[in-house]
């Protein structure tokens, strides 16, 4: 079978194969935007979120990233900031703008902390209450009133987002530090 190019969709060998009838395909790409990233990390930093103490970075709760997956009982959040570690070095390149780029990981933890404290320990959803932290966040962008236009899709906020929270857990701010 020789393959045909369209200008969204390839087939043939090699390609995804679609069974049936009346299928109709329409894949959108939407290039990485650091602009939009930096705004949603500003709206972040920028919201009503109050830090306290507690909520201090420190390098003492870092830990092996799998075993802090396993030990929080993660599964599904695995494959997803997985899928964000390819763009951390833009995020971080984003970050270097700010002055005080520790606030926004201090109020990511803060939200985190709000949420945990909520989960009994014997109980503790390691996905659940990173999907909660998620929604918190979404809430705050979306109170901040990002995006600014309708251009952008609802799902780039949605991954942006889910990539600050990466870089949250890199810094090991976010779920409970395996113990030693």
């Amino acid at each position: 079978m020789d393959d045909t190019t369209s200008s969204s969709l390839t087939v043939g060998d090699g390609s995804v194969g679609v069974i049936g009838n009346g299928n109709d395909i329409d894949l959108e790409f939407h290039p990485f935007q650091m602009s939009i990233l930096h705004q949603v990390c500003k709206a972040i930093m920028e919201s009503d979120i109050s830090v306290t103490p507690e909520d201090d970075y420190s390098l003492k709760t870092n830990s092996n990233w799998m075993k802090k997956f396993e030990y929080n009982k993660v599964v599904a959040y695995i494959d997803i900031f997985d899928d964000e570690a390819p763009d951390i070095d833009q995020l971080e390149e984003v970050m270097e703008g700010f002055p005080n780029r520790v606030l926004m990981i201090n109020k990511i933890k803060h939200i985190y902390r709000m949420v945990a404290k909520e989960s009994p320990e014997s109980e503790f959803d390691g996905d659940f209450v990173l999907e909660t932290v998620f929604k918190d966040l979404c809430k705050v962008i979306d109170e901040s009133g990002l995006p600014a236009d309708d251009q952008t899709p609802l799902e780039q906020m949605e991954r942006y987002i889910k990539l600050v929270m990466f870089y949250a857990f890199t810094k090991c701010q976010l779920l409970k530090p395996v113990d030693n």
